[in-house]
C-alpha cells in the first residue's frame, strides 16, 4: 500500500477468508467433499494474487534496483526457510516409514517442497515481469499480457501436458497479476459494474467453477470472473475496522506457510490413535483446526526479530 494510503479494511476481511479456504483446499483434497470444497474455496490463492498486485504501486514507483532488491529481500528469506522446513519433515517422515529421501532442484528453487510454496517464487517472479514493464504500463498492456499468459497456459496444457508443478500453476494464476493491475489503474470502470450484475456473475461463474474440469478454458474463464467479483466486493464494500480481523489478516501469510505442516503433524497424531480422518465431519473439524493452530504459530513467530520475517 503506498505510504500514507488508508487502509482497505474490506482486504483484511478477504484475506482470513481466504486464508481459511487454502487451508480447507489443502486439508480436503482426498476428502469425497473435494469438488464442492474446491468449488467454493478456489478463489483464494487468486485473490491474494489480486490483493497484492493492487497494492503494488508503492514499490513500482521506487526506482528499478531498489524495487528488486525490495521484493527479492521480502520473499527470498521466508522461501528458504519454509523449504528448509519442510524438506526436513519430508525426511523425518521417509525415515520414519523406512522409504528412501529425494530432493529435486524444483523442492529446493521452484516450491515443490510443500503444496503451497510455489507462491513464493512465482510470486517474485511476477513482481519482476511488472517492474521490468513498469515504465511502459498501460491498460492495453496489461490486458494483452493477461490474456497471453491465459493463452500460453492453454497451450501448453493442451499441446505439452503439463505436470501438476509450479509451471502450471505460475502460468494458470499469471491472469491475475496483470488483472489486479488493471482493476488499480481503473477502478472506476470496475467499480460502475451494477450490484446486480455481479450477483448474476457470481452465481453464474461458481456453477460454471462447479460444471467444468478444473484447469479447463471454461473453468479458467469463470475462476477471473469469480475471483474479480469477490475481490470488488471486498473492496468497494464499506467495512469497519475489527481488531480480530486485523490480526487475522497481517497473519495470513504466516497461516499461509506453516498450514500444511501443521496439518501433516496433526495427520499423523490422528493415525497413531487409529482416528478415520476421511470423513465430512472430521474433515471440517480439521480445517478449523488446523487454521487455529497455524494462526497461533503465526502470531508466536511474530514475536521474535528473526522469525517475524519468516511470516
Amino acid at each position: 500500500m503506498e505510504k500514507g494510503a488508508k487502509r482497505i479494511y474490506g482486504f483484511d476481511y478477504l484475506r482470513c477468508l481466504a486464508a481459511f479456504s487454502v487451508v480447507c483446499i489443502h486439508v480436503s483434497f482426498t476428502n469425497d467433499f473435494l469438488r464442492v470444497n474446491k468449488t467454493l474455496h478456489n478463489y483464494a490463492v487468486p485473490v491474494f494474487i489480486l490483493i497484492s498486485f493492487f497494492l503494488f504501486n508503492s514499490v513500482l514507483l521506487r526506482p528499478m534496483k531498489e524495487a528488486f532488491r525490495k521484493s527479492f529481500v521480502k520473499l527470498a528469506p521466508p522461501y528458504f526457510f519454509w523449504t528448509f522446513i519442510y524438506l526436513s519433515l519430508g525426511c523425518v517422515g521417509s525415515w520414519s516409514a523406512n522409504k528412501p529421501f529425494e530432493v529435486s532442484l524444483s523442492d529446493i528453487f521452484l516450491g515443490e517442497s510443500a503444496v503451497q510454496l510455489w507462491f513464493l517464487p512465482a510470486l517474485f517472479l511476477w513482481q519482476v515481469i511488472l517492474i521490468l514493464f513498469k515504465r511502459i504500463e498501460t491498460v492495453s498492456l496489461l490486458m494483452f499480457l493477461a490474456g497471453l499468459s491465459l493463452f500460453l497456459y492453454l497451450f501448453c496444457e493442451r499441446n505439452v501436458g503439463l505436470d501438476y508443478g509450479f509451471i502450471k500453476l505460475f502460468l494458470f494464476h499469471a491472469p491475475f497479476v496483470f488483472i489486479g493491475r488493471l482493476v488499480y489503474l481503473k477502478r472506476e470502470v470496475f467499480f460502475g459494474i451494477s450490484p446486480l450484475l455481479r450477483s448474476g456473475l457470481f452465481f453464474l461463474t461458481l456453477y460454471g467453477i462447479y460444471f467444468f474440469d478444473t484447469f479447463s478454458l471454461g473453468y479458467s474463464l469463470c475462476l477471473i470472473v469469480y475471483s474479480i467479483v469477490i475481490f470488488l466486493f471486498f473492496l468497494n464494500g464499506k467495512f469497519i475496522e475489527r481488531r480480530m480481523i486485523v490480526s487475522l489478516s497481517n497473519n495470513s501469510f504466516g497461516i499461509y506457510l506453516v498450514h500444511f505442516g501443521i496439518y501433516q503433524c496433526l495427520v499423523f497424531a490422528q493415525k497413531i490413535v487409529g482416528i478415520d480422518n476421511s470423513t465430512v465431519a472430521l474433515t471440517m473439524l480439521n480445517c478449523i483446526v488446523t487454521f487455529m493452530l497455524s494462526y497461533g504459530l503465526s502470531l508466536t513467530l511474530h514475536k521474535w526479530n528473526f522469525t517475524s520475517k519468516m511470516v
